[in-house]
Formats: structure tokens, sequence, C-alpha cells
């Protein structure tokens, strides 16, 4: 039974690229943020997943419009990940990464110092939105 949507062969390439440019270093904090943006898209198609920070605390920064990724990634993305072993992590989350973490969407053009499949995270954020 298909639902009609099938990836492009150039998606799965940029998925397995992603997957594929873990190593014990790098790459594991991108592919945890991956999936929390598509849990997001698909839950919430108009919600913007570049927006990723979110706070009721008006003297913190955050976007009208964010979302409070790292809150999402500690009670929800990160404990489903570590209890079926499917992406190493501490128990933080990903979001903990400095360079994630930066006051700028995430769009092609952030500035943050991103180590891992940087160009096949940009190019999954532009898809996805």
């Amino acid at each position: 039974m298909s639902d009609g949507f099938q990836l492009e062969q150039s998606q799965i390439n940029t998925l397995n690229k992603l997957v594929n440019s873990v190593t014990s270093e790098v790459g594991r904090a991108l592919v945890g943020l991956t999936i929390l943006q598509l849990c997001v898209k698909s839950i919430e198609p108009k919600q913007s997943i570049r927006l990723h920070k979110s706070s009721t605390n008006r003297n913190a920064f955050s976007w009208q419009e964010g979302i409070p990724m790292r809150s999402l990634d500690k009670q929800y993305i990160t404990p489903i990940l570590r209890k079926y072993e499917l992406l190493k992590l501490n128990a933080d989350g990903f979001m903990m990464t400095r360079s994630l973490a930066e006051n700028y969407p995430y769009s092609p053009v952030y500035k943050a110092n991103i180590r891992g499949a940087r160009l096949e995270w940009l190019t999954l954020v532009e898809l996805i939105e």
C-alpha cells in the first residue's frame, strides 16, 4: 500500500551520506537533529524547522515562531534513540552541541562551525522545508 510519496534517488543518497558520516567523533548530532526536524514536520507541516529556539522567558533569546528543540530533544528524541540503541548520544541530548545552539536560523548560511555532513544536513533542511 502506498500513499503516493516516494523519495527520489538523490534524496536517498543525501540521507545515506548523512548517516554514513557518523563516526565516534562527529555526525551524531546532525543525524539526531534531522530526526527531530522530520518529526516536527510530520506533526505540524507549517512549523518552521529553521527556528530552533523558543522560550516564554522574555529575557531569553528566542524566535516568536520558534520551537524549543532543546527541550524536545531531551524529553523525546534522545531517550528513544538511546533506548533502542539507534544512536549513541549523551543523556542531555544532541542539542547541547554548541554549534547547533547558535542564535541563527538553520539555513545554507548558518554561521556556526558544524563538524560532520554539514552540506547533506543543510540540503535536507531545504528539502524538508
